[in-house]
């Protein structure tokens, strides 16, 4: 990683600190005491540990605040080591050796590759699959032991008609299922992520009738799997229509549908 990405994750996890930890860090370690301004690129610091800026360094002998020798750049190690306590991972004992302030390290055992899971098909009726394992094997257990079921692209196209009623999809690092059936006189499906990033992924269902005139689009925020299948067709966390809608897209082999899944670049879960 180069100096400029890590100064950019750098200023992602000050972001996340609480305002007065930020400040304190910020002033003591970043922003130049004379122009006032927080530079863009490395600043330098004084035997006594006072920052100044390239551009403001070249107007001076000696630090400005102390009157003693600069030493060099300052390191982006010494900003790290001022954040606050460290904590281990939860799964250390299963090989994670991640330490993280306590306001970061849930946000990493979220996704940690170390983490105990389930096969994401576990409460998908007539699929009860009993695999447990690590998060960073279940990609493997996916191909090994679902790979009738698994698409790997960003586009899945689907029939009503078929019996195949889950689509597992690896896009990126994110693993997802296609859920669908049909409900109280209603086409509904679900699309969730299990959650090995904390990306956030848009979704689209596209169905088209034959003729190309009509065009139904349903576009949502994939969740993820905390939420139970249940739970999302019964609070409208799906797409549902109408058996009498559907009629309208029926094609040769049955309805069928596009699924577009989109990672929405630069964005994580809050």
């Amino acid at each position: 990683m180069n100096r400029q990405a890590e100064r950019e994750d750098l200023l992602q996890l000050l972001l996340r600190t609480s305002p007065q930890v930020y400040l304190e860090i910020m002033s003591k370690y970043v922003l130049c005491p004379v122009c006032k301004k927080c530079p863009n690129g490395p600043t330098v610091r004084c035997t006594e540990g006072h920052n100044l800026c390239f551009v403001c360094r070249a107007k001076y002998a000696k630090c400005p605040s102390c009157g003693t020798d600069f030493v060099g750049p300052r390191k982006l190690d010494e900003i790290k080591n001022a954040l606050p306590e460290k904590h281990p991972c939860t799964n250390k004992t299963r090989g994670c050796d991640m330490t993280l302030p306590k306001f970061l390290i849930k946000d990493h055992e979220e996704t940690c590759p170390h983490k105990p899971v389930r096969c994401p098909l576990k409460e998908v009726p007539g699929m009860y699959c009993k695999w447990q394992g690590l998060l960073q094997n279940l990609k493997d257990h996916v191909k090994d032991k679902h790979h009738t079921l698994l698409v790997e692209q960003q586009f899945v196209r689907f029939s009503t008609e078929s019996n195949v009623n889950i689509v597992i999809s690896n896009y990126g690092d994110e693993v997802f299922i296609f859920y669908r059936k049909r409900r109280n006189g209603k086409y509904c499906g679900v699309v969730q992520r299990v959650g090995l990033s904390r990306r956030l992924y848009t979704c689209q269902v596209i169905f088209k009738s034959p003729d190309g005139i009509s065009t139904i689009v349903f576009t949502f925020v994939i969740p993820t799997m905390r939420r139970s299948l249940v739970s999302l067709l019964k609070s409208g966390g799906c797409f549902k229509l109408n058996e009498s809608v559907l009629r309208n897209f029926y094609w040769e082999n049955g309805v069928e549908a596009l699924v577009n899944i989109n990672d929405d670049v630069g964005k994580h879960v809050s």
